[in-house]
């Protein structure tokens, strides 16, 4: 499933209505009866780097889980320290908008929750295994 891109839903609002009736019920009020048709030639149009290897991008692919357990705690770590240099430029009275360090933050924040929480469920996964009788 591709998602539309927003030049297509900006097109799409543009569309023609065809066979538009409006009547109006005893008190003078509209019903909002519309009939359209919807074009058949309506294309979605998809990233060209949502469907390319991570390799072709340049970004190296890890190869085991603990591979990717270690990118995932260096992209976490890079988001906060971001978001920890924001902050100083904030507060030091540079030229980062106050928005931008809030969101850095939040981001960093949803970051180290997921983080967290893959953690957790794989130490729970790790205690499931060893309460297995052999």
């Amino acid at each position: 499933m591709t998602i539309p891109s927003l030049q297509m839903i900006s097109s799409a609002s543009s569309l023609p209505l065809q066979n538009v009736a409006s009547t109006s019920t005893s008190t003078g009020a509209p019903t909002g009866q519309f009939n359209f048709q919807i074009p058949k030639n309506i294309e979605f149009q998809s990233s060209t780097n949502a469907t390319q290897p991570l390799s072709s991008l340049g970004i190296n692919e890890p190869t085991t889980f603990g591979h990717l357990m270690q990118q995932t705690v260096r992209d976490v770590n890079q988001v906060q320290q971001v978001a920890g240099a924001k902050v100083r430029d904030v507060l030091q009275g540079g030229a980062t908008p106050v928005h931008e360090a809030m969101i850095a933050v939040e981001e960093s924040s949803v970051a180290f929750t997921m983080l967290t929480e893959m953690r957790n469920k794989l130490l729970e996964s790790y205690q499931e295994v060893m309460r297995i009788p052999v």
